[in-house]
């Protein structure tokens, strides 16, 4: 016991003598309110925050629009409905963009399926055809509003979307963010959860 008075007291010592060179830390608690990409593994499409159905995806099979060897390749092609999302839970109401940046596979062009979806008081799917290539890089953008508290799913692949050309796309990039109104533009890509 004695011990541990003395160690206690001059812990209380040094840090009251070094009062001014003490650094102050500061905690960032991230927020709907001050977090611009809400998804998790956003250059990591095989991580389990993402859900697969009939999906393969292959890791850093293509150079990034950020010139690293990270996208990943989706192959929707081993069943007519499948899909890949993350779910956002509790989200408040209010405007949100999903962006997500797609290449064609080599030597193709055409139309894959992407979409988001509101679950609030009246859920609504948002779909959209996007039309890519193999040259360059697209950032696809969906634009959803929530009229409740509840859930977002963003699916940057989705085989349930009709008149698609494409089932296989390089992805990169995910993004879920709030919007001040359904007209904003959505702001530059910034990564979560990600492994150098």
């Amino acid at each position: 016991m004695k011990y541990v008075f003395l160690s206690l007291f001059f812990l209380i010592l040094i840090f009251s003598c070094n009062k001014e060179k003490k650094e102050k830390v500061k905690m960032k608690y991230f927020t709907e309110a001050n977090q611009i990409n809400l998804l998790h593994y956003t250059e990591d499409f095989s991580d389990m925050s993402w859900t697969k159905e009939y999906v393969i995806v292959k890791d850093n099979k293509a150079i990034s629009p950020k010139k690293r060897p990270s996208a990943d390749l989706i192959d929707l092609t081993n069943k007519a409905d499948s899909r890949i999302y993350q779910m956002v839970p509790t989200l408040s109401e209010g405007s949100y963009a999903f962006t997500v940046y797609l290449k064609a596979f080599e030597g193709e062009s055409g139309l894959f399926p992407i979409t988001a979806f509101c679950k609030g008081k009246n859920g609504k799917y948002v779909n959209a055809l996007v039309d890519i290539n193999s040259e360059n890089w697209t950032r696809a953008t969906i634009k959803v509003s929530q009229d409740s508290v509840g859930d977002i799913l963003v699916y940057p692949g989705n085989l349930r979307v009709k008149d698609y050309t494409l089932t296989k796309a390089y992805v990169w990039g995910g993004q879920l963010e709030k919007l001040n109104t359904i007209l904003d533009t959505p702001k530059p890509y910034v990564g979560n959860d990600i492994i150098e």
